[in-house]
């Protein structure tokens, strides 16, 4: 079997979630699971400007974890090239999202 043909963006991904074993999906069931996103480049650092990317960080803002949150996205926002498009999402909370 032949190898797949590279991404066309110069990406790879792979994702993994991870849910708790007794956590399952009813109706109305609240269900929290850490969500994983690797990405990994393909090809040459300069094969695709930094203009036709974008990042989506997901950052868990819960009270205990928060100022590591900030110092972790305070480093990554500066590791991202200029031009880069991205979003930070933060998780959400009983009474509605966090910061």
């Amino acid at each position: 079997m032949a190898a797949p043909d590279p991404s066309p963006t110069g990406l790879r991904f792979a994702v993994s979630v991870d849910v708790r074993r007794d956590q399952q999906p009813h109706h109305e069931t609240r269900i929290d699971a850490h969500v994983r996103v690797k990405a990994t480049g393909t090809g040459p650092r300069d094969q695709r400007p930094a203009g036709e990317l974008a990042v989506v960080l997901a950052l868990d803002v819960a009270p205990a974890r928060r100022r590591d949150a900030a110092a972790a996205l305070a480093a990554a926002l500066r590791a991202l090239p200029d031009g880069l498009s991205f979003a930070v999402l933060g998780g959400a909370r009983d009474d509605g999202p966090g910061r």
